[in-house]
């Protein structure tokens, strides 16, 4: 398996896993940038918001870029196109910024910038 491939599993699973893999793959502390909101966030809170492993569904990911600047340091950006909970397309560019720690890769920064969503998304 490539960097590339273990970063997009781990980031797959914060749009379709539940609290657990929050739990095992988010940093202590995470800075999420979203429309609705932004903070510093704990892991517990952030993997709260996954307590519905059913919140998204149809998840297509495309245009994947993947940045290592440092061994111990990753960014990974791409387009997500996905359903949510409603039924309702969603889609955006996804940043996302990782750390090697003990124990394998941690999100330590997630950001979304949705766009409008097509018709077929």
């Amino acid at each position: 398996m490539t960097l590339k491939d273990e970063i997009l599993a781990i980031e797959k699973g914060f749009w379709t896993a539940g609290e657990e893999h929050f739990l095992a793959h988010v940093d202590d502390q995470c800075l999420l940038v979203f429309t609705q909101m932004r903070g510093l966030y704990s892991r517990a809170e952030v993997a709260a918001s996954a307590r519905d492993p059913h919140r998204w569904s149809n998840l297509r990911i495309a245009d994947v870029l993947l940045h290592q600047p440092r061994e111990d340091a990753l960014f990974l950006a791409y387009e997500a196109r996905v359903n949510r909970a409603t039924g309702a397309p969603y889609r955006a560019l996804i940043g996302s910024a990782y750390l090697r720690r003990e124990g394998g890769w941690k999100l330590t920064s997630h950001q979304h910038s949705e766009l409008v969503p097509e018709e077929s998304a």
